[in-house]
């Protein structure tokens, strides 16, 4: 769907950069609601033709409203109007249930797999169980507000299987399960976030275009108890997730202020 611009051409007499008036222009068309999220935009071609400009000041005032996060780059499918970020606090362990209770969100979920399987080498040194010992996967596609999120896969030591066996995690939180019936809960994580693209299985669920941004959050939590709780790897789309942490500054020894 094209956005629905005028053809009002910009003033290149205007006290304006071009850029900037380009920037004004879309920022007033988000605003009055011509432009609504999740809307492709027309072709740069055909937005360079609009406002009379060049393709270079197209790309910049775009890449501008880009770092705003107001648009998102989609390859070669264009520009989309980027919905308002989700932020995620690096507090600690946290299940997404209980954020987005307080975030004041409705959070759904759609299981992909709720199954026992072998443990990979990589899930066995997590976990700390032997490669091949049966471990518990679950899969589920998060949904905020109606809109997908993340692809979430959570892999536990197979020996609490039993404890989670008939629950309905569509809407059951996972973390609060494992305290209800393991009296298990989580006492740390540790948390590697990764930049990359949507391959063709998570484009189609995350109903993004294939090669879109994702970042990927890679965690190891243990309990309460310091012993290896779950390995997660957490698909979260570029356009809509953002992670914010603050680091302090030890302090010195014997200096002051």
């Amino acid at each position: 769907m094209s956005s629905g611009l005028d053809n009002q051409r910009i003033d290149a007499r205007g006290s304006e950069p071009l850029y900037a008036q380009v920037i004004q222009r879309l920022r007033a068309d988000l605003a009055d609601g011509r432009l609504k999220v999740g809307q492709r935009l027309a072709p740069e071609r055909e937005l360079c033709a609009r406002f009379g400009v060049s393709r270079n000041t197209l790309r910049r005032a775009l890449l501008d409203l880009e770092e705003q996060g107001l648009l998102a780059a989609a390859g070669r499918d264009g520009w989309y109007v980027a919905a308002s970020p989700l932020v995620e606090l690096a507090r600690g362990p946290h299940s997404l249930t209980a954020w987005a209770r307080e975030a004041g969100l409705v959070l759904t979920s759609r299981v992909m797999h709720q199954r026992l399987r072998p443990a990979s080498p990589l899930e066995a040194a997590a976990l700390g169980v032997e490669e091949g010992a049966g471990l518990f996967e679950l899969e589920r596609l998060r949904i905020v507000d109606g809109l997908a999120l993340s692809l979430d896969r959570s892999c536990l030591p197979g020996a609490l299987a039993a404890a989670l066996e008939g629950i309905d995690f569509a809407a059951a939180s996972l973390y609060d399960a494992l305290a209800e019936r393991a009296g298990l809960v989580p006492g740390g994580r540790d948390c590697v976030l990764q930049a990359t693209t949507a391959d063709a299985r998570s484009a189609r669920l995350l109903a993004i275009p294939e090669g879109a941004p994702l970042m990927l959050v890679h965690e190891t939590v243990v309990d309460q108890r310091g012993r290896p709780l779950e390995f997660a790897r957490l698909a979260n789309r570029g356009d809509r997730w953002r992670y914010r942490t603050t680091h302090l500054a030890p302090e010195l020894g014997g200096a002051g202020r």
